[in-house]
């Protein structure tokens, strides 16, 4: 029986942080090497994307961060300003903060 509450409380902290993510006003992108796995509204709003399910489904977001920008974040942890494009043409200037979850 325990085993059951702890799912359904597991099920219910996604649906929280669901919830409060999309809500955000700032954007965020969850991600393995740039194929990205989650993104808010506004994170697609941001990159040139018209929902956050076309950002998910676009597979690499590499293109959109030159080598550079992605050297820099490389580096792991901390906060960056950087360039970088735009889905369907022009560019972004982002005051990007990078963490690390393993």
């Amino acid at each position: 029986m325990t085993e059951g509450l702890l799912s359904a409380s597991a099920k219910d902290d996604n649906g929280v942080f669901r919830r409060l993510a999309d809500d955000l006003l700032q954007g965020l992108l969850v991600h393995s090497d740039y194929a990205p796995l989650y993104a808010n509204p506004a994170a697609s709003a941001i990159l040139g994307f018209d929902a956050p399910s076309a950002l998910v489904e676009a597979g690499s977001l590499k293109p959109l961060f030159p080598e550079d920008v992605r050297e820099r974040l490389a580096s792991g942890r901390g906060q960056h300003n950087i360039r970088v494009g735009r889905h369907g043409g022009g560019a972004a200037l982002l005051d990007l903060r990078v963490t690390e979850i393993e």
